[in-house]
C-alpha cells in the first residue's frame, strides 16, 4: 500500500496543486488535497475554516505525513500575504496551536510546512499595476508604509515558524524569497531568519530563493525521511556560471542549489561516479543577462540580445554522462518563463529528453532548480516502490508536463495568444481565449510530434532501455485557470504502438 500524505497548497494554481500531484506519484505516494473550489484564487483567499473541516476529516484515516503551506494556512494563500488585513500575528498563533495539538495526538505524523518571504513588489493584476511591479522590481520604487507593515507582519510570522520548528513543531521548515527586486533591498530579511534558524531551528529550516517549487521539495524531503534515503548530486556546472545570481533571486546559483539539495533531504557528491545524479544546468553566457520571455510577450518587445545560449558542449556533456551509466537532471534557465527552445529541440531531435531524470524550465531559476532536484529525489524514492513500468509512465507524463507547458505554450502558444486577444494580464474573453489556445496548443502538438516523435522509437528512461512508439497525440482540453496567460493546464492523449517495452 502507497504510503499516504496530505498537502494543503499554497492555493489552487497548477504549480501549487498539479505539478505537485506529479511529484508524489513518481515517489510513490498517494497525495489527498482539499478540493480546488476551497482554495485561494487571485481575487479571494483560501476558505480556511473549510479547509481546516476538510483536513480533520481526512486525519480520520492513516496518514504518513503533511505538509503545509503557512502562507495559505495564516493568510488564505500566496497573493493573500501580500495583503494588510488577511491576517495578524495573533491569527498565525491560533493557526499554529491547531497543529501543536496535531502533533499530541498524533506523534508519529510527519509534519513539513514551509512558507515565504514576502516578495519585493505588488501584485501585478492589470496593466496599471504592472507598471508599479516593473518600477519595483527595477529598484526604481520605494515600497510604501503600508508595504512595510506587511513586510514587518510577515517577518514575524515567520520567525515564529523557525520556532515552532526548533521546538519540535515540523519535522522540517523551508522558506523560500519570492521575486527579489534589483539591489535586493530586503535582504536583513533572510540574514534574520538565517539567525534565528542557527540559533532555535537545531537544523530544522533552511531559507533559500524561490516559491513555488517549495511544496515539491518538502515532498522530496518526505520520501528521504519516511524511506531513509539520501539521495546525492554531482554539479557539471561551470564555476562562473555558479557564481552568478539569476535574475530575481537573491542568491548565486551555487548558494541556492546547495541548499535545495538540503531542503530536498539530499548532499553533494564530489564525482559523478559517486552520486545518483549528475545536475547540469543551461544558463546564459556570463556578462549575458537572463531574458523573461512572459515580459517580453506582453510587452511586445524582445530584449537586445537576440543570439540563443550555444547548447551543443552541453548536449555532448550530457550524452557524455548517459553513455556512461549516470542519471542527469537539466535545470533550462537560459530565460526565465520559459524554455529554451534551441536546446528542448536538439534534446528531442537526438532523442535525449525522455532520458533524463528530472528537466524543468518555467518561471524563475530557483522554481526549475528545485522542481528538477525533487524530481530526481522523488523519483529515488520510487524506485522502490512502484513497477518498473509505473515508474516508466510516472517519469514520462512529468517531463511531458515540461514540455508542454515550459516549451510549447511558454515559447510558441502564448505569444500568439497574446498577439490574437490583444490582451496582456488579464483576459477579457476567456471563452475565446481558451477556445484559441486548443487550436493552436493542438497546431504546435502535431507539429511536434511529426517532427520528433511519429514513426520513431523513443528512449524512455536514462539507460536507453525501454522504449516507446508514439501513435498520435491530441489536444483534449486547455484551460486559463486563473483567468491569465501566465499559467496554464493542457491536457493530452497520447496513443502508444507500445509503451516501456525492452528496446530490441
Amino acid at each position: 500500500m502507497n504510503k499516504r500524505l496530505v498537502l494543503l497548497p499554497m492555493d489552487s494554481r497548477p504549480a501549487s496543486t498539479r505539478l505537485p500531484a506529479r511529484m508524489a506519484a513518481l515517489a510513490g505516494f498517494e497525495l489527498i488535497m482539499p478540493p480546488l473550489d476551497i482554495l485561494g484564487t487571485l481575487d479571494s483567499p483560501a476558505a480556511r475554516d473549510a479547509v481546516f473541516a476538510w483536513l480533520d476529516s481526512r486525519l480520520e484515516q492513516p496518514v504518513d505525513a503533511i505538509i503545509i503551506s503557512c502562507d495559505m494556512i495564516v493568510y488564505g494563500g500566496l497573493v493573500q500575504s501580500r495583503l494588510p488585513d488577511t491576517a495578524n500575528e495573533i491569527t498565525a498563533l491560533k493557526v499554529f496551536n491547531y497543529f501543536r495539538e496535531l502533533r499530541k495526538n498524533k506523534p508519529a505524523l510527519k509534519m513539513y510546512a514551509f512558507s515565504t518571504v514576502l516578495r519585493d513588489a505588488i501584485t501585478a493584476s492589470d496593466e496599471s499595476s504592472f507598471g508599479n511591479w516593473k518600477k519595483q522590481m527595477d529598484g526604481k520604487s520605494r515600497s510604501t508604509v503600508e508595504s512595510g507593515i506587511i513586510r514587518k507582519r510577515n517577518l514575524s510570522v515567520n520567525r515564529l515558524a523557525v520556532r515552532l520548528a526548533g521546538d519540535g513543531l515540523f519535522d522540517f521548515l523551508v522558506i523560500g524569497k519570492e521575486d527579489t527586486a534589483a539591489g535586493n533591498p530586503h535582504g536583513g530579511e533572510l540574514e534574520s531568519l538565517n539567525d534565528d534558524a542557527f540559533s532555535f531551528g537545531e537544523r530544522k529550516t533552511i531559507v533559500l530563493s524561490g516559491a513555488d517549487e517549495l511544496a515539491c521539495l518538502m515532498i522530496a524531503r518526505a520520501a528521504a525521511d519516511i524511506y531513509n534515503l539520501t539521495p546525492s548530486f554531482f554539479f557539471d556546472i561551470e564555476q562562473s556560471i555558479l557564481e552568478t545570481t539569476p535574475l530575481y533571486e537573491p542568491l548565486s546559483l551555487e548558494e541556492n542549489l546547495r541548499l535545495q539539495v538540503r531542503a530536498a533531504g539530499g548532499r553533494i557528491a564530489s564525482f559523478p561516479d559517486c552520486s545518483d545524479f549528475v545536475l547540469m544546468a543551461h544558463m546564459p553566457n556570463v556578462g549575458t543577462k537572463q531574458k523573461d520571455l512572459f515580459l517580453e510577450q506582453i510587452e511586445n518587445e524582445k530584449s537586445g540580445d537576440e543570439s540563443a545560449t550555444p547548447s551543443e558542449k552541453l548536449i555532448e556533456n550530457l550524452q557524455n554522462h548517459l553513455n556512461k551509466s549516470r542519471t542527469v537532471g537539466l535545470v533550462d534557465a537560459e530565460n526565465i518563463n520559459g524554455s529554451s527552445p534551441e536546446l528542448i529541440e536538439s534534446l528531442l531531435e537526438r532523442q535525449l529528453f525522455f532520458r533524463l531524470a528530472a528537466y524543468a524550465g518555467w518561471n524563475t531559476t530557483a522554481n526549475s532548480s528545485g522542481t528538477v532536484i525533487a524530481q530526481c529525489a522523488a523519483g529515488l524514492s520510487g524506485n522502490g516502490n512502484l513497477s518498473q513500468k509505473k515508474r516508466l509512465r510516472c517519469r514520462f507524463n512529468f517531463l511531458t508536463d515540461r514540455l508542454l507547458e515550459d516549451y510549447l505554450y511558454s515559447t510558441k502558444v502564448r505569444p500568439n495568444i497574446i498577439s490574437s486577444t490583444g490582451d496582456k494580464l488579464d483576459i477579457s474573453n476567456r471563452e475565446e481565449a481558451e477556445r484559441i489556445l486548443v487550436e493552436e496548443c493542438d497546431s504546435e502538438l502535431q507539429k511536434m510530434m511529426s517532427t520528433f516523435f511519429i514513426n520513431r522509437t523513443l528512449p524512455v528512461d536514462p539507460s536507453g532501455k525501454y522504449v516507446a512508439v508514439p501513435d498520435s497525440g491530441t489536444i483534449r482540453s486547455a484551460v486559463f485557470p486563473w483567468n491569465r496567460f501566465f499559467e496554464t493546464i493542457i491536457e493530452t492523449e497520447l496513443i502508444f504502438a507500445q509503451f516501456g517495452e525492452v528496446a530490441d
